[in-house]
């Protein structure tokens, strides 16, 4: 264990109800094991969500609810004493309103608030038109959790062993595998169509341009990720050579398929290419190639 991952353990001692946790520092620095040991270890009701999941829930549940915050956070988090929030993030101003009400809330219900974050909560919503507008949530956020910066260091997801989950899955040239015969099928997991070329035996394969080049939403994503243990990608183009949706929304796959340690297998015509890609707003090319890096590359 190093100094800063020291540091935050420390820190996790010092949580307490109604004064939480924001753990925030560079990819693959051990930030959301250091948060989960700790959680595990409360014993009052809690939580824990990846925070893309949690606001996707609060959202439906804030328009079923006819506005209500308070019932829609009823909804999603029930009961729960502490939540954990993994891969806190805001990109965009309507989100950071809903954000703002949410967190509100939790303070409200007095609820133990942890977090994980590649940012410090002052770079959050870095637009230099909105983040004035938002500086009251940074302030709210101060006031519910202590902050610690892990501190850079060693990237602790390029040491996987690579036997089993995400780590297990492989980056490989097309030509080396195929897809199974059958006809192309179309699902609906969370609303939207999504084409794959083959479903069935607990797999599912996917074209590039069906998954990430189509009005697909972050929701779709993780419903086919409850449905299926096992991944295949095909057609994977360079990064930079795709639309800014097309690049956002393929992140946001990678995203959800390791959180959830789903074995994947991308197919490419060759390694993974994400020159450029730093450039596009909102997409985070260090955590993209950090949890690609976990993969076997053929």
């Amino acid at each position: 264990m190093d100094e800063g991952q020291q540091r935050v353990r420390d820190a996790c001692a010092q949580v307490c109800p109604g004064r939480g946790l924001y753990v925030w520092g560079p990819v693959g620095r051990g930030k959301t094991m250091l948060l989960d040991e700790h959680f595990d270890t409360l014993r009052e009701p809690k939580v824990r969500m990846h925070f893309h999941d949690f606001f996707v829930r609060l959202h439906a549940e804030f328009i079923r609810a006819d506005l209500r915050i308070d019932r829609a956070l009823d909804a999603v988090v029930g009961r729960a004493e502490a939540v954990l929030f993994d891969e806190f993030f805001v990109h965009d101003i309507g989100d950071a309103m809903l954000v703002h009400r949410g967190m509100q809330a939790l303070k409200t219900k007095r609820v133990t608030v942890m977090a994980t974050s590649n940012y410090a909560p002052d770079n959050l919503l870095p637009s230099n038109l909105f983040h004035a507008k938002f500086v009251p949530t940074i302030e709210l956020l101060k006031s519910m959790m202590q902050i610690v910066d892990i501190g850079a260091g060693l990237d602790y997801r390029t040491k996987s062993d690579h036997k089993s989950g995400f780590a297990a899955g492989r980056w490989t040239t097309t030509g080396r595998i195929q897809a199974p015969a059958g006809k192309r099928t179309t699902l609906f997991p969370a609303g939207h169509p999504v084409v794959a070329l083959f479903a069935g035996n607990g797999s599912v394969w996917f074209d590039f341009a069906d998954l990430c080049e189509k009005a697909t939403a972050t929701s779709d994503y993780i419903a086919l990720a409850r449905t299926f243990p096992r991944w295949f990608v095909t057609g994977i183009p360079p990064l930079a050579n795709v639309s800014q949706d097309s690049a956002i929304r393929f992140a946001n796959v990678v995203d959800v398929l390791c959180d959830r340690d789903i074995e994947t297998v991308f197919i490419s015509d060759g390694p993974p290419d994400l020159r450029g890609l730093d450039r596009v707003p909102q997409f985070e090319s260090a955590r993209l190639a950090s949890r690609l890096g976990q993969l076997l590359m053929d």
